[in-house]
């Protein structure tokens, strides 16, 4: 993605807390990271909070792929670089770019929202008269791939609960957590043997704190497939590959 122009530039350094038992960024801390940079990003433009409540607004997480280059250490700087785009046909689509301390690319993250009413929970079809405040930059021709390979057998489904750790201020299991829960739910051999290289995931159904919901999993050609269900509904759909 030579051609990729960041909108919104910021650094960090990869802490203790975002690490595993090997010193390793942990995706699931990449994606936290990257969900703050876009939320910065918002704020830096007049889209805080106040705004979206004043306007009965909120972006929802529809799907998002993180592709891992080489994996962060602890102590390394990383830069993140963000970029959204105008909607197209109700899709707002943002991407990330995560560079080392030489330039060089670690990752990148293609995520897709949709903006909807909190108060009718419908999806605004068109972008609000009120979000003209923002210089939203045309279509972006860069994009990762966002399919999801599916299991032929899957194993025995196993239950789980929405913990108070794993939820955000919107009361449901936060979208960068799901990611620790997918891998959590993966053989502990196969975290050990290598790291995640890439995470494709859809977000169908949200789960409040709290709640309990069901996930299976089942071997694909890269890595694994995942689902969640939750009263009889999938609520969650992965493709984790190593």
């Amino acid at each position: 993605m030579d051609k990729f122009k960041p909108e919104f530039t910021c650094q960090r350094t990869v802490l203790q807390e975002h690490c595993d038992f090997a010193d390793r960024m942990r995706p699931a801390a990449l994606l936290h990271a990257v969900q703050q940079v876009g939320t910065d990003h918002c704020n830096a433009i007049g889209m805080t909070p106040a705004f979206y409540k004043e306007h009965h607004m909120a972006f929802l997480l529809a799907k998002q792929v993180l592709e891992i280059y080489r994996t962060p250490t602890l102590g390394e700087t990383l830069t993140y670089m963000t970029r959204p785009e105008t909607p197209r046909r109700a899709i707002y689509k943002r991407l990330h770019r995560i560079e080392d301390e030489a330039g060089l690319p670690v990752a990148e993250v293609d995520s897709r929202w949709v903006l909807v009413d909190v108060e009718t929970r419908r999806i605004l079809r068109h972008m609000p008269k009120e979000m003209n405040l923002c210089a939203w930059p045309e279509p972006i021709d860069e994009e990762l791939s966002l399919t999801i390979a599916k299991a032929a057998e899957m194993e025995a489904p196993v239950e789980q609960v929405a913990r108070y750790s794993l939820c955000d201020q919107n009361g449901h299991l936060n979208n960068a957590s799901w990611l620790d829960v997918l891998c959590d739910a993966l053989p502990l051999e196969q975290i050990q043997a290598a790291p995640l290289c890439r995470a494709a995931i859809n977000y169908h159904w949200e789960v409040p704190m709290g709640h309990e919901f069901t996930l299976s999993r089942g071997r694909v050609e890269r890595g694994w497939y995942l689902n969640g269900q939750r009263d009889g509904r999938c609520c969650i759909e992965a493709e984790l590959d190593f």
